[in-house]
């Protein structure tokens, strides 16, 4: 494909500088496929699709130029990304705004996109309810106390305000 953009017939001679340009071509073009590949399976962060593409040996040129392109199609967006991220993972596995926040750093979400997203979408009564959620969630299959049922929710972060006032409710 490179070949016929570039108008290349067979026995044509060509210089080290347009061999260098063509190798480099084709590599941003693998690259691209690649990423597009992992994309098409789940969305990535920024962070986390670069980590994938560096394992599969693209060079660090390569994979700017890729996330640069993919970015200005709208393929990768860490904020969309970490809202989405942010909203499925209140609803599989209620937990703390702080360990969320923790969560989406390791996805790879830059401190201050955190921050914002988190802020955004978790309030304080997002976190009653994702309080709420897990005593239920350990209710359903134990008789626990009402001090290992505060063990349990400090343990995923939660403050000890959020942990008064749900266990005030039980």
């Amino acid at each position: 494909m490179i070949i016929e953009q570039e108008s290349i017939v067979t026995n044509d001679k060509i210089s080290e500088e347009k061999l260098a340009f063509l190798i480099e071509k084709s590599e941003i073009k693998d690259a691209e496929n690649t990423a597009l590949r992992f994309l098409s399976y789940s969305p990535h962060s920024e962070a986390r699709l670069r980590i994938k593409l560096i394992k599969k040996k693209f060079s660090n040129k390569s994979i700017d130029r890729v996330i640069k392109n993919l970015k200005q199609y709208s393929y990768l967006n860490d904020a969309e990304y970490a809202r989405a991220w942010l909203i499925s993972r209140i609803k599989k596995r209620p937990e703390s705004k702080s360990f969320l926040f923790y969560g989406l750093l390791k996805q790879g979400i830059q401190r201050n996109t955190a921050k914002e997203i988190i802020e955004k979408h978790v309030t304080y009564e997002t976190e009653l309810e994702c309080a709420e959620r897990v005593i239920t969630k350990l209710l359903r299959y134990n008789d626990l106390s009402e001090k290992k049922l505060e063990k349990k929710l400090y343990s995923r972060g939660f403050k000890v305000n959020v942990i008064n006032e749900v266990l005030k409710d039980q």
